[in-house]
């Protein structure tokens, strides 16, 4: 776009070369006394707070994609701050953008 310096799309579709780095988000509360998971597969023990989707595609150090159901637990958000939010109050895991994650200091 004419007269733009940076577009940001969140989607589903497209490239994941242009795609931003999300990272796995929970706070110390929400871990503390749960087992941590090892493999993507595990993921499905969690409480999720996330956006309109129900399945996560990882890739391992070998770039082998793993595809796996979470379950989202009281809500489904498509607002990045609001899944912060759950999980800094220690509800849940999220999977965000390190925008999100990482300032937050307690996640």
């Amino acid at each position: 776009m004419k007269g733009t310096d940076l577009a940001i799309r969140i989607s589903r579709a497209g490239s994941m070369g242009n795609a931003a780095r999300n990272v796995l988000c929970a706070a110390p509360a929400y871990l503390a006394g749960r087992r941590l998971p090892e493999q993507p597969a595990d993921l499905t023990e969690h409480h999720w707070y996330a956006a309109s989707r129900d399945e996560w595609q990882f890739l391992d150090a070998d770039g082998k994609p793993h595809t796996v159901r979470v379950n989202c637990h009281m809500m489904y958000t498509n607002n990045g701050d609001t899944a912060r939010s759950a999980a800094l109050a220690g509800l849940g895991v999220i999977w965000q953008p390190t925008s999100l994650c990482i300032p937050a200091g307690g996640i």
